[in-house]
């Protein structure tokens, strides 16, 4: 039975990965040249900036057929139609007031496998498309795991209803930067942790447009002290 489900929800994630990827095409115009300096293999935690609903399906679409998984809001489960999309793309659900262990237990896993996991520091949409506060949730995981970090960031959806409504295609832009370890030797508080995250969340600024970095509008506060680039071969 087990396995009946397992083919169930992967064929269905293929169908709806493939037929989200289509229409996307048709709605939008999409600038995803960047994403060839994602390297081919090796696991990836994907930090990416959060705006709105589209960012989730968009980029699920545009990494197939290379499998990614994503760490989601537990209340997407109370949505028969988001549950199911979930479940097929075996997202992992997180507590956003009261992370469990469970939550990094499961994420670990997949990127021991190899895999890639997409995760968004700011944990709840800025609808703006600012960047806000990160959370060291993302730091916790680099470091239980031991997996470099990939700074991936996506623009132009916040105009996406507005767009729709005029008859008009959402021009999607996707930037993607270079992947970095972070230095567990120098992470020995949660202060450190929030400077860490911080750092990441300067990286993803750095990748946007000025009117997008919000509180992260400094890029003058971006070092090296707590993350290790690593330029890694496509």
């Amino acid at each position: 039975m087990n396995r009946i489900l397992y083919l169930y929800r992967k064929f269905c994630g293929v169908v709806m990965t493939i037929l989200i990827r289509f229409s996307l095409r048709i709605l939008c115009r999409i600038d995803s040249s960047d994403m060839e300096k994602i390297p081919a293999k090796g696991p990836f935690i994907i930090a990416v900036n959060h705006i709105n609903f589209l960012e989730v399906p968009m980029i699920h679409s545009l990494f197939y057929p290379r499998k990614i998984y994503g760490i989601v809001k537990k209340e997407t489960w109370d949505i028969f139609f988001f549950r199911w999309l979930a479940n097929i793309w075996d997202a992992i659900p997180i507590d956003r007031k009261h992370v469990s262990r469970e939550t990094f237990a499961a994420a670990v896993e997949v990127l021991n496998k190899g895999q890639l996991i997409a995760i968004a520091p700011e944990g709840t949409r800025s609808n703006s498309g600012a960047l806000r506060q990160g959370f060291p949730g993302i730091v916790v995981l680099a470091l239980l795991s031991g997996v470099p970090v990939l700074p991936l960031v996506h623009y132009g959806g916040e105009d996406f209803w507005k767009n729709l409504k005029s008859f008009r295609r959402t021009r999607f832009i996707v930037k993607v930067g270079t992947p970095f370890y972070i230095k567990k030797e120098m992470i020995d508080s949660r202060e450190k942790r929030v400077q860490a995250v911080n750092q990441i969340m300067y990286r993803l600024a750095s990748l946007l447009p000025e009117k997008y970095r919000g509180i992260y509008y400094d890029l003058t506060q971006i070092n090296t002290q707590l993350l290790e680039e690593v330029p890694v071969l496509s």
